[in-house]
């Protein structure tokens, strides 16, 4: 079907008058009413009455008078989409986190296809880059944005943030240890205990809010450091006496669940005992994709209910 004769027929539709129908189009009556009958022999009838003198729509004719706005209106918007893609051109951007991380990783690729088809040009890159941090890549300009869960007071120098959502901070004790029982655990029942923390650019700040959180509570546990070089996943060490704590993320990205079985993962009570999760990137930073895929992913977070990762993991990992 002709578009311009689906015009016509909102304008004849709208002066109910051949003549004037015809004067607004800059063409003749004749003309007008062939294309007229153009369209409903093709949608097979009468969409306007004739008269001598009258001109009236038929209540098909009402009916696909909305129709027919509705498709010009979507026609236009379609080119004017088309021609501003045509002047475009290809973004590109770079988006890391740390290592293999399931909640993130599985939110990514949702975010992803979203942003595909929101912006075809957009060529996003998504890489894990291991145990070295993300964030000096964004400082450097090596990547337009990182994921990492970042204390909300830790200096980020020249860095901007937007956060995305929280994780939990657990406990996780060897089966037998007195705690590996419990539920859930207060702050203040750690405050004896050894603490064992890999010592990993990925960590780093994650323990120094958690080493902070328990002193203004006022927990004093011992801390002892593991290279994280002399250990191939988070738990190789097979700690036999202390407590391991992380965030929940953490656990599901270097843990393997059967693993676990010897271990007794314990979330705080404290609601406050969270880690928030914050895309990171450079405020000077001119690539035009950046602030599209910020939006993208706070708007994605914002609709997305991470609980179910952290339900998950704590209902395999019961005290039981």
């Amino acid at each position: 079907m002709n578009i311009n004769h689906i015009r016509e027929f909102i304008v004849l539709a709208e002066t109910l008058n051949f003549t004037k129908a015809a004067n607004k189009l800059y063409c003749s009556q004749p003309a007008l009413s062939k294309h007229i009958a153009a369209i409903e022999k093709e949608l097979g009838t009468v969409l306007v009455e004739r008269g001598e003198g009258h001109v009236a729509l038929t209540p098909i004719g009402s009916i696909y008078l909305e129709d027919a706005r509705r498709i010009v209106r979507d026609y236009d918007q379609s080119l004017a989409t088309i021609q501003a893609a045509k002047k475009a051109r290809p973004m590109h951007a770079c988006i890391e986190t740390y290592m293999p991380y399931k909640p993130i990783d599985d939110q990514l690729r949702i975010a992803r296809r979203e942003l595909r088809r929101r912006h075809p040009l957009l060529q996003l890159e998504v890489r894990a880059i291991g145990p070295t941090s993300p964030i000096d890549d964004v400082r450097n300009g090596l990547a337009d944005v990182c994921l990492a869960s970042v204390s909300p007071d830790a200096d980020l120098g020249d860095l901007a943030y937007t956060r995305l959502y929280e994780e939990p901070l657990v406990v996780i004790a060897r089966k037998g240890h007195p705690l590996a029982k419990k539920t859930s655990i207060d702050a203040e029942e750690i405050g004896n205990s050894i603490i064992h923390v890999p010592t990993s650019p990925s960590f780093s700040d994650v323990f120094s809010r958690f080493r902070q959180m328990l002193e203004d509570r006022g927990a004093t546990p011992v801390f002892v450091e593991h290279d994280w070089d002399s250990i191939d996943r988070l738990y190789d060490f097979d700690f036999q006496t202390g407590l391991f704590v992380t965030n929940a993320g953490e656990i599901l990205a270097n843990a393997i669940v059967s693993e676990m079985d010897s271990y007794s993962i314990i979330p705080f009570n404290d609601e406050g005992m969270k880690i928030p999760c914050l895309a990171i990137y450079r405020s000077d930073n001119d690539n035009p994709a950046r602030p599209i895929i910020v939006e993208a992913l706070k708007d994605h977070f914002v609709r997305t209910d991470m609980s179910c990762y952290w339900k998950e993991l704590f209902n395999t990992h019961d005290a039981s």
